[in-house]
């Protein structure tokens, strides 16, 4: 089975953490009102990835995990190649959450924000109230029938699509929800490498190693 194993850090309305595993094997991308299903081996939570030379786009999301307990809202970036389906994206969600049972009552006010240039100094290029967007109840219930729940292993990324942003070269890139109300947000930070750049200046020769020199002491 392929599957992604999600390990969130969920912060309660007291700021408890819980941290979960969760098994996710069934990926869909709502975007321009329609879901889509991915493949799970491009959903990762890394913060550096490797990228072609390729003009890019990246689209901000909130997303949507189905978990014991209830869904999970986080945050996530769905980056591709410019001209390319989205079923060839590399699909990145943070390992931050909230309960979604938790916003119910201020959820519209929450804004959904990208960021690029460097970690010292990021500029925001467009921010949106998740108000404005599809409403996570509408997707839940085209995904599964059910308005406040997702089936067990999915994961739904909500694209922002008015919010999509063309990468020129490689750099910062960051997703952030707001929460002005209870004074706290969701941030996932990528560092964005070209292919072309190597952190060796001259790349040496890998060395020869061995194992155990000598009697090994077995304790089977």
């Amino acid at each position: 089975m392929s599957f992604f194993l999600y390990r969130p850090h969920i912060a309660g309305p007291s700021n408890n953490i819980t941290t979960p595993d969760i098994i996710i094997d069934r990926v869909a991308i709502h975007s321009n009102n329609t879901a889509q299903l991915v493949p799970t081996n491009q959903l990762s939570s890394q913060v550096e990835i490797q990228l072609t030379n390729a003009p890019l786009e990246a689209a901000p999301c909130y997303v949507l995990v189905a978990a014991g307990g209830g869904v999970l809202f986080s945050t996530g970036v769905i980056i591709k190649t410019s001209g390319n389906s989205l079923g060839s994206a590399q699909m990145l969600v943070s390992r931050s959450a909230w309960r979604f049972s938790n916003l119910s009552k201020h959820l519209s006010t929450l804004e959904l924000a990208i960021y690029s240039g460097t970690p010292a100094d990021p500029g925001v290029r467009g921010k949106q109230a998740i108000g404005e967007l599809y409403e996570p109840v509408d997707i839940m219930e085209q995904i599964s029938g059910n308005r406040d729940a997702l089936p067990r292993g999915t994961m739904v990324f909500c694209c922002a699509d008015q919010l999509r942003y063309t990468i020129t070269s490689p750099e910062f890139l960051a997703v952030c929800i707001e929460d002005r109300t209870m004074q706290r947000n969701l941030t996932h930070r990528i560092q964005l490498l070209s292919t072309e750049e190597d952190r060796w200046l001259n790349r040496p020769l890998p060395r020869y190693t061995v194992g155990p020199v000598g009697d090994v002491e077995h304790y089977i």
